[in-house]
């Protein structure tokens, strides 16, 4: 007699190993985006999403965050490099090869990212040079304006930056930074992403570099 419970049971297993196996290949990735990534992939078709099982992972109930606020974010530009959001993450530690900040920049249009790597903060300026220069020359597009909060450590040299090439700044109120605050939230999402591949892969933290650049490139 054929005991349809245990089939039942086979088939949810091996649904929640597909499940589990996608979202670890695309290093523990948000079921809600999991879900449309057929809409910007070649997948023919949804991945299938358990409701019982969206956080399956042990490791992303202990390190993954949610801090979900309801704000409005800027409306997209009609072209890439209108409009860039710039912050600077330096909560990490010193990585086996001395760096110890990077700058995040997030493109308005396409929310492409950069991931500018440092080893100190005066690195700051030439990094934004050599990274303009670069992104413009492949895009053949010009940065017209940036957009960051009021950091201290970044504020001055930005200012300094995009004076010099006729780039329009814009800071962000202190008190509302949630309103268009992109970087800042890309660093969130990066830092979250470093500590779980640190912690699954049982690496040193001194490798975040490794991780983070994998964050960066699955992202885009």
């Amino acid at each position: 007699m054929i005991n349809f419970l245990d089939i039942d049971t086979v088939l949810l297993n091996e649904k929640v190993k597909a499940y589990r196996l996608w979202h670890w290949q695309f290093v523990h990735l948000d079921f809600t985006k999991l879900c449309d990534l057929h809409k910007v992939t070649i997948l023919e078709k949804p991945i299938l999403i358990i409701e019982n099982n969206k956080n399956i992972y042990e490791i992303c109930v202990l390190i993954k965050f949610i801090n979900k606020q309801d704000h409005t974010v800027s409306k997209r530009k009609t072209n890439i490099l209108v409009l860039v959001f710039i912050d600077i993450c330096s909560s990490l530690l010193l990585s086996f090869n001395e760096y110890q900040y990077f700058l995040k920049v997030v493109d308005n249009h396409f929310w492409k990212t950069w991931m500018i790597l440092l080893k100190q903060c005066d690195e700051v300026s030439q990094a934004l040079q050599e990274w303009q220069l670069k992104t413009e020359l492949q895009t053949d597009a010009k940065v017209l304006a940036v957009q960051s909060n009021n950091r201290m450590k970044l504020k001055f040299i930005l200012n300094d930056w995009c004076k010099s090439l006729d780039i329009t700044l814009q800071y962000m109120v202190s008190y509302m930074s949630i309103q268009n605050d992109i970087a800042k939230r890309a660093i969130q999402i990066t830092e979250n992403s470093v500590c779980i591949m640190i912690k699954e892969a049982q690496l040193s933290i001194e490798f975040w570099i490794q991780a983070a650049q994998t964050d960066a490139y699955l992202h885009n």
